[in-house]
């Protein structure tokens, strides 16, 4: 990670950020690379910010300039550019140069708590607040040295649930932080630039995500209906979504039972919203390689909403060839055009050849029961498909579709939905920030698993 402050030829003050981070995911190396920069006046008035974020082998690139009466938005991915205008963003708000002169100044009058919000680049245009509080003064090493410093609890609104402990120095800079992101700790030193790109050994993440129910389950893909109950060790878990195959109910001591039946759909009157059929970075639907791929996909597909939604979904499995752990999150054009991915390029060609086709759709993230899997055996794995708010018996009601599953296996009952998300831009982190608070901490107990008749 590489952070500066400098000013360009007009004065202005301009902060770039750049983070690399590579991990990996069963034998697979992953590359996550994000750099972004902000242009704000003297007076802290916002000039324009810049982000540009490689999960997939197309960067996605964000630049906003900000106007008197509005944002002009302009997001470029795979050669394709798209242009938007957006309301000025509502309430009191600091530039990153602004709020890190404001967290100086409050640390200097001794404050105890310092509540800012600004703008994560990285993070679109929705404002993130952040609190410091506990803030007392210390010393802490860094790179063999002690230095005085001022240790905080930092708490983002971007990522509940999550706490982390920052040193700040007198300018109010971070020379060192810890955050716990459940089967992984995260720690982050101010170091010369040398040390910062030194080659070393990324951390395998998938597999320490894995949660070891309280006992196998056989013939896991045949399963038609099922109950577990979810708990963590301390605290509450966030709120489940009731859709689709899913009903939740609460429990004493934070433990939530969750029942899902395969087959099952729920209504959908939250599907007439019009962002479930909108384009967005991510579901480019002005895409001529998608929109092609959507008359390939439906070539002689009859009227039944339900039947071109499983024949969607079967396309997709299909024509994802190269079944690889090694992509970040690609967008659906370019996995149309590299034809490889894990769950989450399978779910984001589906969401958006659904959309294409008129049909409301988002994403689940979540669990699904796996006998064996990345050398690991009888585990939950954290996983990605569909829902689509489909027309049934003339009502719109949401039905699970998983791409990644083979032809024949349309959703089974091991499925555990934790977030949904509808994929826009504003929504950068696709609510699956939700999940981290999980991952190493979340325990499953098996109660009942049901199959069908011929006992698959």
């Amino acid at each position: 990670m590489h952070e500066t402050i400098g000013a360009d030829e007009e004065g202005n003050t301009v902060s770039k950020y750049r983070l690399v981070l590579e991990i990996r995911r069963d034998r697979q190396r992953l590359t996550i690379e994000q750099a972004s920069s902000f242009v704000e006046r003297p007076d802290g008035t916002p000039v324009s910010m810049r982000s540009e974020q490689s999960l997939g082998a197309e960067p996605v690139v964000l630049e906003a300039s900000f106007k008197e009466n509005g944002i002009e938005l302009v997001t470029r991915s795979g050669g394709r550019e798209v242009r938007d205008t957006r309301p000025p963003i509502e309430g009191r708000w600091l530039p990153p140069a602004a709020a890190a002169e404001y967290v100086r100044q409050r640390l200097e009058a001794g404050a105890e708590e310092i509540v800012v919000r600004t703008v994560d680049p990285a993070g679109g245009l929705v404002p993130v607040t952040i609190t410091r509080s506990n803030i007392t003064r210390t010393e802490v090493e860094v790179i063999g040295k002690r230095i005085p410093a001022f240790r905080t609890s930092v708490r983002h609104s971007s990522l509940p649930g999550i706490e982390s402990t920052e040193y700040l120095d007198a300018s109010g800079r971070a020379v060192r932080s810890s955050i716990n992101l459940g089967p992984m700790s995260l720690e982050i030193i101010a170091s010369e630039r040398e040390l910062a790109l030194a080659e070393l050994d990324p951390p395998e993440l998938m597999q320490r995500t894995f949660v070891r129910p309280d006992r196998l389950i056989e013939r896991p893909r045949g399963a038609t209906s099922a109950s577990f109950v979810l708990s963590v060790p301390e605290g509450a878990l966030p709120e489940l979504p009731v859709s689709g195959a899913q009903t939740v109910e609460p429990l004493e001591d934070g433990r939530v039972r969750v029942h899902v039946r395969a087959g099952r759909t729920t209504p959908a009157p939250d599907a007439a919203d019009p962002v479930y059929l909108q384009a967005s970075t991510m579901l480019d639907l002005t895409d001529p390689e998608l929109i092609a791929l959507h008359r390939r996909a439906t070539r002689n597909l009859g009227d039944d909403p339900k039947a071109r939604a499983e024949a969607l979904r079967r396309f997709v499995y299909r024509y994802i060839t190269d079944k690889s752990l090694g992509v970040g999150f690609a967008t659906a054009s370019e996995v149309a055009r590299t034809r490889h991915g894990d769950c989450t390029e399978h779910s984001a060609l589906l969401a958006a050849l659904l959309r294409l086709d008129g049909v409301p759709s988002r994403v689940v993230s979540g669990l699904i029961y796996a006998d064996s899997f990345a050398g690991s055996d009888d585990i939950f794995g954290f996983h990605m498909w569909v829902q689509a708010a489909v027309e049934i018996d003339g009502e719109r009601r949401w039905l699970d579709l998983d791409p990644a599953l083979p032809e024949r296996s349309i959703f089974d009952a091991t499925h555990i939905a934790l977030a949904t998300s509808t994929l826009r831009d504003d929504e950068p982190t696709n609510s699956m920030v939700a999940l981290v608070p999980l991952m190493g901490r979340l325990e499953i107990v098996v109660e009942r698993v049901e199959h069908d008749a011929r006992g698959r």
